[in-house]
């Protein structure tokens, strides 16, 4: 009776690397409740500072996953079927009730009720303006309302927002009152006849 020795199957080291990577990248970026991170090691790396936010990160660390699960797929059809399945079932447990939603409509009405409100000063005369909203809006709502409403009327203004915060600009920014539209003009050396403070 002849035995014939069974060839090794060689080593696929494509799912093989992607499978560590992302091990390594979910430990990296694993916080604890008292807020340390191994991400901190990545931000100090040269250049790295400038994606600032984790999500940038992880975006490409979903692609990684979804390439090692293409993979596994591609090689295991059989599993196919039960991985769609759970990815219903696992879909059908998000709940978008619990994620923060503004309508277009409301957003809409907020540029329009703006760009209104600059349209009645001489806003041409100025070189930037800065909106200082005494409302109940979160300070992000404000900002962006003022950058979507001055990019329509083409004009220049000091709201803004963005994952990092200059730190004089910092009352402006969370606040945007008129104590911290003073402190940057101040910082930025600009003269606060050139800015129309739109209230």
């Amino acid at each position: 009776m002849l035995i014939q020795k069974r060839k090794k199957q060689p080593i696929d080291f494509l799912p093989l690397a992607l499978a560590i990577t992302c091990a390594i990248t979910f430990l990296l970026f694993t916080k604890t409740a008292g807020g340390l991170t191994l991400y901190r090691i990545i931000f100090e790396l040269p250049g790295m500072s400038a994606m600032r936010v984790v999500p940038r990160f992880v975006h490409v660390q979903l692609f990684m996953v979804l390439l090692l699960g293409a993979l596994f797929f591609i090689k295991q059809k059989k599993w196919l079927i039960y991985g769609l399945a759970l990815l219903c079932i696992i879909d059908n447990l998000f709940n978008p009730e619990k994620v923060g939603t503004t309508a277009k409509a409301e957003i809409q009405q907020h540029k329009q009720s703006l760009v209104s409100k600059i349209k009645s000063y001489d806003f041409k005369n100025y070189k930037a303006i800065a909106y200082i909203a005494d409302n109940d809006d979160p300070f992000f709502v404000k900002n962006i309302d003022a950058m979507v409403a001055s990019q329509s009327l083409n004009i220049k203004c000091v709201n803004g927002y963005s994952s990092a915060c200059p730190g004089e600009f910092g009352g402006m920014f969370s606040n945007c009152n008129q104590a911290g539209l003073d402190q940057w003009l101040k910082a930025c050396n600009i003269r606060k006849e050139d800015i129309l403070v739109v209230k």
